[in-house]
């Protein structure tokens, strides 16, 4: 799946998008835990991902056209996505 993301990216860009080693074990279905996050979010989820910062990988998304962002479905049903550097495998 991550193949073909970074496919993607290379074809509407055509260029190579950043190396993304974080991401080689990482799979839709994959649990993942966020280990930080580099944008203010809402004080629900800082609340949410203080008591459970487990999540499972729902898609993956180009981030400012070079980069690969990370959805996750978290504990309590909702999505957010973060950047490949602020998640682990689980």
């Amino acid at each position: 799946m991550l193949g073909n993301v970074l496919n993607l990216i290379k074809r509407l860009t055509g260029s190579e998008p950043l190396p993304t080693p974080k991401l080689e074990s990482i799979e839709v279905g994959s649990k993942v835990r966020v280990t930080r996050v580099r944008d203010r979010i809402p004080q629900g989820m800082v609340d949410l991902l203080k008591s459970d910062a487990f999540g499972t990988v729902t898609e993956f998304r180009t981030v400012d056209g070079k980069g690969i962002g990370v959805v996750v479905e978290l504990s309590d049903g909702s999505s957010s996505w973060f950047f490949e550097d602020e998640i682990v495998a689980a």
